[in-house]
This record gives structure tokens, C-alpha cells and sequence, in this order.
């Protein structure tokens, strides 16, 4: 992928002032978002306003020329380069939502000292800091709309739809499809409920709106034909090109000013999660409202049912089959809540059968079929699924999350821990694993010993039945008297068994501070009860973890002073010790904590990677084929079995096979398709490793250490073929 930024004419950064930097890597919305917001911060807080904009040869063309939108003195005075940007961004702070623990005082000392912050969230609404008023910040970031400069072309088109608008603002509908239902497109492999809403809603609303009033509604969609619909059904429907020329417009123009004139509508009514109408709403003060929620419960339950019998009819009511699997969520959930799971099931697999392959539908079936109790229904799907090339993680993940309990149904104990252990490699932070997790703990169904090692001793108080002891958030009943169970944390088992969850954490698993501000919250929950020594080993797990190696060893040879049979302790110390150069020390304080628990084979794979990565590879290639054969819970023990492996000749055929065994489980990964193609590249095995490498170069996942070698490949393929 070739990979730039929009460059400024002067790339020397000053090195003393702090900058709110603005970046999104994403379409047009969710970068004027970030814009805004950090215009509004520099602004506010007398800093410099900078812009990195991003631009792959994978972008939509709208997005790769900003000077379709911007004026030249505008990218010249704000925009900087990718190196520049990319060599400050590790100390910058990352602007959320909230922002707590930086009040007036904080935010002023770090920016006196030369902080440089980043707004790049997708904000639910406005960035704004503990002391700040949310309405006030509204108004700024507004108000930072002036400080933009535009096209000619743009300015222009500005002016005539402040005069169109200027009498009677409409309301505005603004129906997201675009990418999302182009069966071409990678968007259109998941859903987005929150950013796509079944046109059955906007139906129904206007139809309610048309009984009530003659006022104007103005339709903003990236698909044609979902405005041509709304204008058929009422005349006071109308579009941007009633307005303005739009035939002298590029899409990059046309997105920018369709944004605009949606923000001088007085209401937008759209779906809650589109950063575009959120924008729009952003630059005119005001909201975004769901559709959904307009709508009395009688009418959004006929929006739905309208759904659903256009859904039973066939897909001649939808814009093809990628439009019918985005309407899927909605339709579920409706099934669900009126028992008609088995129906909806059925209706999904008809989809399914007629090409709907997609990850999302798999995850839907499998949640219908639990709707009614069909548990080895669900364990079919799950099947089913496993056998396609579905490129997303957080679908497997959720399939095997929803499996722990179709196991549990038939009282399959080590199905649902393998399920668990599974949905955690696909995706260690898959929403409800947590819960999950918990309550699989205080049934006494999940132990250390069979699962990923933790701390059973690191305890929390807990009120019961409630969400932190494991209950529902509602329907349960929650008990006065506050117990002591275990604290069970994601995080925590992210963090020590990180080599062997799979997939590649998101930059903020490891920024510091959003690592102080999880710490902070488990210490505030864990430190009334548990014992020094589980105490002091979690905060030598996250002192680690920030980069406070010291304070690390100190905190776990206390633990261990005190706990000396405790492998986890153990294996934490020699992390420790590793992180702090003593590579000798920590590769046989591993090596004890791996003799310590024999069964539990994953000290003895963290042992192997360590040795393997240390430069003692021969150690940990036996290391790793000690545990292999017990690994069916732990895919990424065996692909990591297989890389170390196939370092040496004279285990490359074993490596094969253990890299064929990681690739089945994996459902079309491209991690762990580009990590098999280091194994066949190491084996020699030109022809299946062109096949990979023909795959990865298809779905556009083809790492750039691969490309010449593709290519090589390709071309002496083709010559031979000759």
C-alpha cells in the first residue's frame, strides 16, 4: 500500500508550542470532525492548529485531493508531512470524549510544556475536557467552521445555498449507503447498524410528517436511488440539485456541499452513527436525531414488520444482497423480541443459500438459533462457518462467544472453554467476554489451570446479581450485602498473555495514558481487599506495561517473596527481569515459572517465545514441541510452534503441517495467512506459497515484505505457463 500525507511547504515543526493536531484515516465526515475539533481546542486554548491528511492508493477519490475542497493558502499554512507528523505522534496526547484527570489546571501545565494533542476519535459529539461545558464547546467548535478556507468552486456553491435556504430551512433525511452495500466493496463484509437504517423508517416518517405538515424535507444519500424513491412518494421531498448545479461538481465537492447545506436544515434525521451527518450537525450547532427515534413504538414496530415481509417476499425490494444483510441486525432483533426466532432463521438461510456469504450472517444465525434453544443448530452454523475464508476476526469471535453457551446447553464443559478460549484469540476485546469470563469463573468452570492464567487471588467487592458480580443488568435482583469474588480482567489476561491472543492490538492498548487511566481503575476496585501480594503483582504488571521497569522488579519480587509456588508471579518477574536486559535471569525465571504448573502449557509457550526471540532458538523450538500436541485450545501456540519451527530444516515438514492446522482455524485471516507464508517461504514451497500470496494480493491485506517476491513468483509462473 503506498501510504502519504498532504505536505506543508514548511515541514520544520516548531519544537516549544503545542499543537492540536487533527487526523482520521477515514472518509470525509469523520476527518471535518476532527478538524473542527482540534480548530476549536487551538482556538480556545491559544495553541497552533495543525493537519495531517491522510492518503492511500486504497481511498476513495474524494477523499485524495483535500484541494477539491480547501483553498491552496489553507493547506499550505496547516497541512504537514507524514514523517513529521508520524515522529511527534508517540508523545502527543490523545483528546477523547471525556478526557478525565485532565482539568484546567493539567490541560494548561501540559500545554506550557509543549504537549502536542490529537484529536483523532470518532466523537460521539464534541471533544471537551472535565471543566468545559459541553453547550459552550458545541458553539466553539461551530464557530471553527469560519476559520476554514475554500475552494472557489466550493465558495461559491456556499453562497447560493445560504440564499436557496435562507427563507424556510427544511428538514433534512440523510440515508447512509455508499460502500457499505457495494458487494465489491470490504465495508459491505460487516454491518453497521449505527450508521446504516433499513429505508422502511424514513418511509414511515415521512408518511407521518406529510399527514402533519407541507414543510419542505431535503434528501442527502450517496445512493441515487434511494433519493428517487423519497421524492415518489411526496412532492415536498427534495434534493441538492433542486438547489444548486451539481453537474459542474466532483464527488469530492458534492460530499463537502451536500455536508453544508445539511447543516443549514433546522432538523437532521438521519442514522446515529454516520460521522457525516455528524458533522453537518457540527457545523450548524445542532443535533443529529435517529430516524428510529421519531417513530411512536406502534410505528417503528410497523417500520419493522414492513421489514420483514419485504425481507420473506425476496430481494426485488432491496438494491441487492448486500442491502438485504445490512438490514439484517434490525430484523433479528425484531424476530427476537417477538419469538419468532425459528422464522427469522429460516428467512436468514434462504439468504445465506442464495450467496449472502458474508462473516455478519453466520453470527446472526447463530443468535437466532439460540433465540429458540436450538443449541446444535447454533454449533452447525459455527461449522459451517469455520470452513469459509471469512477475512473478519470479530465475527469468529462472536460465533464462538455465542458457542460457550450452546456448549453449556448440552453440558459440554470443555466445548464452552474452547469456544471461550477461541473467541479470545479472534478478538481478545470481543464485548461480552468479560462477563462471560466471570461468570464462567464463579460457576467454578473456569480455572488457571484451564484456561489463561490469572490471578484468582486478586479480588473486588461486589454487590450480587449485579453486572459486576456477574448478573444481568436487568430483570435480576441485586443483593445489599457486597461479597468478595474474584476480579476477572480482559485487560489484565491481554496484557500477560498477549504472544498468544492472536490478533494485533489497537495503538491504544499501548499508549500510556489510556493504560494509567484502566490502572487507576482497577486499583481504585481491587485495593480494599485483595492481598499485598496480588496487589503489588497487578501493579507491577501495569508499572511494566508503562515503561517503569524498576518499580516492575520491585513489585514482583515482592510478590514472589511472598508467593514463591505462584507461576504467574513468576512468569511476570522474568518479563521483568528480560525488559530490564537480564535476559539470563528472566529466561530461567520463566523457565521456572513453566516447571512450577507442567499442565498449564502456557508458561511453557511464553518459555519458547522468549528463548526463540533471545537467540536461543534450538531451546525454544523443544520447548514448543514439548506443549504442541496440547495446544487445541491455543491456535496461536501452534502458529508460533510452526514459525519457530520452520527455522531449522530439519523441522520445516512439522512446521508445515502445524502452519496448515493454525490456517484452518483461522477462517481466511490475513495475519495468519502472511504468517504461513513465512513458513512456505522458509520451506521452499514455491507453488502454495504463490497461492497465499495470490489470495493476500486479492483482499489487498499482501504485506509490502511480500511484494517482490509475489511478483517474482507471478512472473515466473506466467512464463513457464507459456
Amino acid at each position: 500500500m503506498i501510504t502519504q500525507g498532504i505536505q506543508n511547504k514548511d515541514e520544520m515543526m516548531p519544537k516549544t508550542k503545542s499543537a492540536a493536531f487533527a487526523f482520521r484515516v477515514d472518509r470525509m465526515g469523520s476527518r471535518m470532525i476532527a478538524i473542527l475539533n482540534a480548530l476549536r481546542v487551538a482556538t480556545d486554548y491559544d495553541i497552533d492548529f495543525k493537519l495531517y491528511w491522510l492518503i492511500t492508493d486504497t481511498m476513495s477519490d474524494e477523499i485524495k485531493d483535500p484541494s477539491q475542497i480547501f483553498s491552496q493558502n489553507f493547506i499550505d499554512k496547516y497541512f504537514v508531512a507524514k514523517d513529521s507528523f508520524e515522529s511527534l505522534q508517540p508523545d502527543m496526547f490523545e483528546v477523547a470524549y471525556r478526557n478525565p484527570g485532565w482539568d484546567e489546571a493539567k490541560l494548561k501545565s501540559e500545554i506550557a510544556k509543549g504537549k502536542n494533542l490529537l484529536l483523532s476519535h470518532a466523537f460521539a459529539s464534541v471533544a471537551t475536557f472535565p471543566h468545559e461545558d459541553e453547550k459552550q464547546v458545541r458553539k466553539g467548535v461551530a464557530a471553527a467552521f469560519d476559520r476554514l478556507e475554500f475552494n472557489p468552486v466550493v465558495a461559491s456553491m456556499i453562497d447560493k445555498i445560504n440564499i436557496a435556504l435562507d427563507d424556510t430551512p427544511p428538514i433534512a433525511y440523510h440515508i447512509r449507503r455508499g460502500d457499505i452495500i457495494d458487494p465489491n466493496s470490504n465495508a459491505a463484509n460487516k454491518v453497521w447498524p449505527k450508521k446504516y437504517t433499513p429505508r422502511e423508517f424514513y418511509h414511515i416518517h415521512l408518511q407521518r410528517h406529510c399527514e402533519k405538515s407541507d414543510g419542505k424535507i431535503l434528501v442527502f444519500s450517496d445512493e441515487p436511488r434511494e433519493v428517487d424513491r423519497l421524492k415518489s412518494m411526496s412532492s415536498h421531498v427534495l434534493a441538492l440539485d433542486d438547489m444548486i448545479d451539481t453537474d459542474i461538481l466532483n464527488d469530492a465537492q458534492f460530499d463537502f456541499l451536500s455536508l453544508y447545506a445539511m447543516s443549514r436544515c433546522h432538523e437532521i434525521i438521519g442514522p446515529p452513527g454516520s460521522a457525516f451527518s455528524e458533522t453537518a450537525a457540527l457545523f450548524g450547532n445542532g443535533t443529529v436525531t435517529d430516524v428510529q427515534e421519531t417513530l411512536s413504538p406502534e410505528d417503528h414496530d410497523s417500520a419493522l414488520a414492513l421489514l420483514v415481509s419485504h425481507l420473506d417476499s425476496g430481494p426485488e425490494h432491496f438494491l441487492g444482497l448486500a442491502d438485504v444483510g445490512q438490514t439484517l441486525p434490525f430484523a433479528s432483533q425484531y424476530w427476537l423480541k417477538k419469538n419468532q426466532s425459528k422464522q427469522g432463521a429460516a428467512i436468514t438461510r434462504k439468504y445465506l443459500d442464495m450467496g449472502l456469504n458474508r462473516a455478519y450472517i453466520y453470527v446472526i444465525l447463530c443468535e437466532l438459533y439460540l433465540g429458540h434453544d436450538d443449541a446444535q443448530a447454533a454449533l452447525d452454523i459455527r461449522a459451517l462457518a469455520q470452513k469459509q475464508e471469512l477475512q473478519f476476526d470479530i465475527a469468529m469471535a462472536t460465533i464462538n462467544l455465542m458457542c460457550v453457551r450452546a456448549h453449556l446447553a448440552q453440558n459440554d464443559k470443555s466445548g464452552a472453554i474452547q469456544s471461550l478460549c477461541l473467541s479470545l484469540w479472534s478478538f481478545p476485546n470481543i464485548q461480552g467476554a468479560e462477563k462471560t469470563t466471570l461468570q464462567m469463573v464463579l460457576n467454578k468452570l473456569l480455572t488457571p489451570e484451564n484456561f489463561f492464567p490469572f490471578d484468582l487471588t486478586l479480588t473486588r467487592f461486589a454487590l450480587p446479581g449485579s453486572p459486576a458480580a456477574g448478573g444481568n443488568k436487568v430483570g435480576g435482583i441485586i443483593g445489599k450485602k457486597p461479597i468478595e469474588i474474584p476480579f476477572v480482567s480482559i485487560d489484565m489476561i491481554s496484557r500477560d498473555w498477549s504472544l498468544f491472543l492472536g490478533k494485533r492490538r489497537h495503538r491504544l492498548f499501548h499508549h500510556k495514558d489510556r493504560i494509567e487511566m484502566l490502572f487507576s481503575r482497577i486499583k481504585s476496585v481491587c485495593e480494599r481487599c485483595s492481598p499485598q501480594h496480588a496487589f503489588d503483582s497487578m501493579v507491577g504488571l501495569y508499572a511494566l506495561e508503562m515503561g517503569d521497569v524498576k518499580r516492575a522488579l520491585k513489585l514482583h519480587r515482592a510478590a514472589t517473596d511472598a508467593m514463591p509456588k505462584n507461576a504467574l508471579y513468576q512468569k511476570r518477574l522474568g518479563d521483568a527481569l528480560i525488559a530490564d536486559d537480564q535476559i539470563g535471569k528472566g529466561i530461567r525465571t520463566l523457565k521456572h515459572a513453566a516447571e512450577l504448573e507442567p499442565n498449564q502449557i502456557l508458561f511453557t509457550a511464553h518459555l519458547a517465545e522468549a528463548q526463540v526471540k533471545n537467540k536461543q532458538v534450538d531451546d525454544g523450538i523443544e520447548s514448543y514441541r514439548s506443549i504442541v500436541a496440547r495446544a487445541d485450545n491455543y491456535p496461536e501456540i501452534v502458529l508460533k510452534a510452526a514459525l519457530a519451527l520452520s527455522r531449522k530444516k530439519n523441522h520445516r515438514e512439522q512446521a508445515r503441517k502445524l502452519g496448515l492446522i493454525a490456517l484452518e482455524n483461522s477462517q481466511g485471516s490475513a495475519r495468519v495467512l502472511n504468517a504461513y507464508a513465512t513458513i512456505l517461504k522458509r520451506c521452499g514451497s514455491k507453488n502454495e506459497l504463490l497461492a497465499i500470496l495470490s489470495i493476500l494480493q486479492e483482499v489487498g491485506t499482501l504485506r509490502p515484505a511480500f511484494q517482490k517476491i509475489y511478483d517474482k513468483l507471478s512472473t515466473d509462473f506466467k512464463r513457464k505457463s507459456a
